[in-house]
């Protein structure tokens, strides 16, 4: 992606916009000082911003700091597909099923997504 980028720089594209539908690492937005661990998300981000996109989107992120990990020249959206999942599961015509997270800090949206 990041070649992407900077190649659409390269050629003289008007503008480049990027969609992340996911982002790896983004639960590493932070580190303990005594850990000795790098902030995976943000160092992925800044990556990213410094081949200047005009746009990036991310969708679901776990959290948004990576959102503000540039000086401001990037224009950055977070999208919630909460209730895109909601409809696709409504739609599927099921009796009983079971909504399931990955981690305690996910274990939230879940519940958001189980009262839609």
């Amino acid at each position: 992606m990041i070649d992407l980028i900077a190649g659409a720089r390269y050629w003289n594209a008007r503008s480049v916009n990027v969609v992340i539908p996911y982002l790896g690492y983004s639960t590493m937005e932070r580190s303990k000082p005594e850990s000795g661990e790098i902030p995976k998300g943000i160092t992925r981000t800044r990556q990213i911003f410094r081949t200047r996109p005009n746009y990036v989107a991310f969708v679901d992120l776990h959290s948004e700091a990576v959102l503000h990990a540039h000086s401001g020249e990037v224009r950055t959206r977070h999208l919630w597909t909460e209730t895109l999942a909601a409809e696709k599961i409504r739609n599927m015509d099921l009796k009983d099923y079971v909504l399931v997270s990955p981690d305690y800090g996910f274990s939230k949206r879940v519940a958001l997504l189980a009262g839609i």
